[in-house]
């Protein structure tokens, strides 16, 4: 069984193989990147080694689990729809669009909203293709991205693409 953790990939003994190597290459910053090579042995039925032992290679996607992805582990945890905004501290538009959002979430309480600082959550912005602000995603409780986009809404435009993600918005 692999299973992901802090520092790279693990194999769990049994199945008859043991770990040989397992290496990542990893972003500057030591978030995982690219892909992880796993190497293992095939053990014979003694557990060691033998002349037939075969020496394979899995490649996996490195990247972190999705439950690491705050927008898709609300949408799990609270089996709702997630509007996450993204935005910057230096940005008027951000500001002119708050009291839309405070609107849109007195109508609709059950929503789960979300603010991220674009500036501060680099990853995170890049994963949603976030190049300039305010963008604005809407999650569905299965973790499907409805709706991604920027620019300034009025109350009305942002109720109706709610209401076309599948969100039932008053």
């Amino acid at each position: 069984m692999l299973t992901h953790g802090e520092k790279g990939c693990q194999l769990a003994p049994g199945k008859g193989y043991r770990m040989v190597r397992c290496f990542s290459r990893v972003a500057s910053r030591g978030e995982p990147k690219g892909r992880l090579a796993l190497a293992a042995v095939k053990t014979g039925r003694s557990g060691l080694r033998s002349k037939r032992a075969l020496i394979f290679a899995v490649t996996l996607l490195a990247a972190p689990p999705a439950s690491a992805d705050p927008l898709l582990k609300a949408a799990a945890a609270k089996k709702a729809h997630v509007l996450a905004e993204f935005v910057s501290a230096t940005c008027p538009a951000c500001e002119e669009m708050k009291p839309v959002f405070a609107e849109v979430l007195r109508r609709n309480p059950e929503l789960v909203h979300q603010v991220h600082d674009a500036d501060e959550q680099v990853e995170l912005a890049k994963k949603y293709k976030v190049r300039c602000v305010p963008v604005y995603v809407v999650v569905d409780p299965q973790g499907t991205v409805r709706f991604n986009d920027v620019g300034v809404r009025t109350t009305e435009e942002l109720l109706e693409i709610l209401r076309r993600a599948g969100f039932p918005a008053r």
